[in-house]
């Protein structure tokens, strides 16, 4: 698969100059960067699919504020301490899985060393992610940085963040979309018969419209549900300030058995009915769900408590 179609991330070895040298505080501040490397590395994608993790092949050299080596402190100090060896072991199994390019082969580019390797690498790219503790104020002051695709990556919701703008702004195909759905909406379980040949356009000319709106049942769906006690017309006035047109059948639909059929999937032998659906414009193009609470046992095996989108359609019989 070619490399534009995976994911692209690079480690900001800056992230450990300023960090503390007090062990306990030294494991509070990495903890978020673990997880992050960790959930980009440990994805459950297919290898041709996989995002790309890349570091620097001067990583480990990296000069403290101290003036100590990287790989001074951590395999002598903290290696030996029992309060941080396991994050040392967890950084080292990053690295190593992590893909190494060469800081000397990169292009010539004006104040590199001080920008630092992982960020000079990443501004070569079209779009990349940099895992990061500095505030975008100082990245966006880089002429080489893009803030449009270029993203700083601190947490694991910046990661399921940047996958969406990914996605879109690269104009992945359909089977790449599919393929990191779980990564970019992981509250969300996507049945396996969702075909964007069922809309009424081109899937590139909707795939904007298609993120905004699964973005927004990912995010925000259950909870509505859940404050609104399952009130229809809370459920869609709270949807619409979000500028998230959503809605349930309507008396004449539920009246027609036919059609209600049409808006029930089956996951794990159980018809799920998703007749609650988001409205891409006015009069077409559906994305039909469930939100995905107070399911069977079975049911949630699957799904994992997670929104459940059903059914993408132009329009569906009333």
């Amino acid at each position: 698969m070619p490399e534009n179609n995976k994911a692209q991330f690079f480690i900001d070895e800056f992230f450990f100059q300023d960090l503390s040298v007090s062990p306990i505080d030294w494991c509070e501040q990495v903890t978020d960067f673990l997880e992050v490397a960790e959930d980009i590395q440990n994805s459950p994608l297919q290898p041709d699919f996989k995002p790309i993790l890349w570091a620097s092949d001067l990583f480990w050299e990296t000069e403290l504020r101290s003036g100590r080596r990287l790989d001074e402190l951590l395999f002598t100090d903290f290696y030996r301490d029992s309060l941080t060896r396991d994050e040392v072991i967890r950084l080292q199994r990053i690295l190593s899985q992590s893909s190494q390019f060469i800081f000397s082969e990169l292009p010539r580019i004006e104040g590199a060393q001080a920008n630092g390797h992982g960020k000079t690498k990443c501004e070569t790219y079209n779009f990349g992610g940099l895992l990061t503790n500095r505030d975008s104020e100082f990245l966006n002051a880089s002429e080489h940085w893009d803030q449009t695709h270029h993203f700083p990556i601190r947490s694991k919701d910046e990661l399921e963040y940047f996958y969406r703008r990914w996605i879109v702004s690269t104009s992945q195909p359909e089977n790449v979309f599919f393929e990191y759905s779980c990564l970019a909406f992981k509250n969300t379980f996507f049945h396996n018969t969702l075909n964007f040949n069922s809309f009424s356009d081109r899937y590139e000319n909707l795939l904007p419209c298609i993120v905004e709106h699964l973005s927004f049942l990912n995010d925000s769906i259950q909870n509505i549900f859940i404050e609104q006690k399952n009130q229809p017309n809370q459920i869609t006035a709270h949807a619409s300030a979000s500028n998230i047109d959503v809605s349930p059948e309507s008396p004449q639909t539920h009246r027609n058995a036919s059609a209600m059929r049409e808006r029930e999937v089956d996951v794990s032998g159980e018809n799920i009915c998703c007749e609650w659906h988001t409205k891409i414009f006015l009069d077409k193009d559906r994305i039909h769900f469930h939100p995905g609470l107070n399911q069977s046992e079975e049911v949630d095996k699957v799904t994992c408590g997670r929104v459940i989108v059903g059914i993408f359609a132009e329009h569906l019989s009333t």
